[in-house]
């Protein structure tokens, strides 16, 4: 079975989400113009994909459309449903956020020992990270202690095997999410990472290029990035040049 490649997309006409998903689709598909590509969104988000905003369909393979909880902000159902991707795709797959440039070809046949892979959050340790006490401040509040690990994980990019163990890890991964949600704890990292502490270190580490963090630490992989993520929205509290992009 070919490798997949998922994103997950909610979106409104108000927002730039489909925008940033486009850009990603369009470039994954000039390096990869064979691959399978899924988009899994919600019934919201797919009622508004027409018009101009159905320029997509040409770029992917297929489209999966979920129930997700009523109460939930579009934020809130992005990662809703990026934690529970395992029980809606089948097979191996990368999941690509929707902030990303795809910049050469992904076709990759990872170690048969990894079954999830991802890359360090901003290329470093946790120790060296720059907000390693704001996570210590989130920690508190929800009871996670992933900082024993030493690594923290960005989940912008996930490879992912078709096995028990990444079905377990995504299962925890969405139910730890839920509750951390419930704590006002709405990014998804800090649950992925307390599932990846509590399942042994599943996650292997995956080299910088698979996912290029060009606004944080990221210049020494862009030569030869495959996935570029070139939007970071904690950079939203700052003059960003990169906002104008």
């Amino acid at each position: 079975m070919p490798m997949k490649y998922v994103y997950v997309l909610t979106s409104t006409e108000s927002d730039f989400y489909y925008e940033q998903f486009f850009i990603s689709i369009t470039s994954l598909h000039l390096h990869n113009p064979r691959a399978h590509v899924v988009v899994i969104v919600d019934l919201k988000t797919k009622e508004g994909l027409t018009g101009k905003r159905s320029g997509y369909e040409q770029f992917i393979s297929e489209i999966v459309t979920i129930t997700v909880p009523e109460n939930l902000s579009i934020k809130e159902t992005s990662r809703w449903i990026k934690t529970s991707i395992r029980n809606h795709v089948s097979g191996d797959f990368i999941f690509i956020d929707c902030d990303t440039v795809i910049s050469g070809n992904l076709e990759n046949n990872f170690p048969h020992e990894v079954n999830v892979g991802a890359v360090l959050d901003t290329h470093v340790s946790l120790s060296d990270h720059h907000l390693t006490l704001y996570f210590d401040e989130r920690s508190k509040k929800s009871g996670f202690n992933f900082s024993k690990t030493g690594k923290y994980f960005n989940s912008g990019v996930i490879f992912c095997r078709d096995t028990p163990e990444s079905d377990d890890l995504f299962a925890k991964w969405h139910y730890l999410w839920i509750y951390s949600n419930k704590k006002g704890i709405h990014q998804d990292q800090p649950a992925l990472n307390q599932a990846n502490h509590e399942m042994g270190g599943v996650i292997t580490e995956l080299a910088g290029e698979w996912n290029c963090q060009v606004t944080h630490n990221g210049l020494p992989f862009l030569a030869s990035a495959k996935i570029i993520h070139c939007f970071a929205t904690s950079m939203k509290l700052y003059n960003c040049p990169f906002l104008p992009a």
